[in-house]
């Protein structure tokens, strides 16, 4: 498989052709613009090996893809770990792994696929909404894992958030939702509005989605297998065909 590389403005969003589309802006982020997350510590020792490794590009010169673009945000990153749960998993990993084989599937659908982040880097939210926005993307799908305090472990379930009062961001969050509940098995915490940066910001129907509770007893073992992220990735994706297919003009 051979990966292609074209980079468009400030910053280098980046494009493949049977692949992955990496983006790495300035990981900066304007002062007092955050998205609440749990402040755990970080544990030593822990190593996560991504289900679908991007191999090194190779630069081309081909014109853009025509279609459907879609950014896949994966969370947090870097200094950054997000939420660490049971057995000490890391949601920047964990959501990492999705993102990844996320934007691998749509590649295979035909779908031009950007990373906001293809390693465990630092990322601010305004760049995140920058890459997206400069792209003209179609859609954002932001990928999370949720946490509460480790003396709840029953709370677990997955849930998808949008704007509220945009309709086509509810269209693509309920289409997620149904398929990931369908796919996984596990609790359905609905489909919510919320104000989060990178949801207000983006110009395109945006998404999050947290796929499981990293502090949650059914959840943890969920998310640290291999073969249930693979699950969740693919019903991500349909949920996404599902939107393109009905939704657009």
């Amino acid at each position: 498989m051979k990966f292609h590389w074209q980079f468009v403005g400030l910053f280098g969003l980046i494009w493949l052709q049977a692949a992955v589309v990496i983006a790495q802006p300035s990981p900066s982020s304007p002062a007092g613009e955050t998205m609440t997350a749990p402040n755990h510590s970080v544990p030593e020792g822990m190593e996560f090996v991504p289900t679908v490794p991007v191999p090194s590009p190779q630069p081309t010169n081909l014109l853009p893809q025509q279609g459907p673009i879609v950014v896949v945000d994966p969370g947090h990153g870097g200094s950054d770990p997000g939420a660490v749960g049971i057995g000490g998993i890391y949601e920047k990993d964990i959501v990492l792994d999705i993102s990844l084989q996320v934007a691998s599937l749509l590649e295979n659908q035909g779908i031009q696929a950007i990373l906001t982040r293809q390693t465990d880097m630092d990322l601010g939210l305004q760049p995140r909404v920058e890459i997206a926005n400069r792209a003209r993307a179609t859609l954002f799908v932001s990928i999370h894992a949720n946490a509460i305090s480790m003396s709840r472990p029953e709370v677990n379930g997955i849930e998808t958030f949008h704007v509220a009062g945009n309709r086509e961001g509810q269209r693509l969050a309920e289409h997620i939702q149904q398929h990931l509940l369908a796919n996984t098995g596990m609790r359905d915490r609905g489909v919510k509005r919320a104000r989060f940066y990178v949801l207000v910001r983006t110009a395109m129907p945006a998404v999050l989605v947290e796929v499981g509770f990293v502090t949650g007893q059914e959840d943890a073992i969920r998310l640290s297998d291999p073969a249930t992220r693979t699950q969740m990735a693919r019903a991500i994706v349909q949920g996404i065909l599902d939107y393109l297919a009905n939704n657009q003009p």
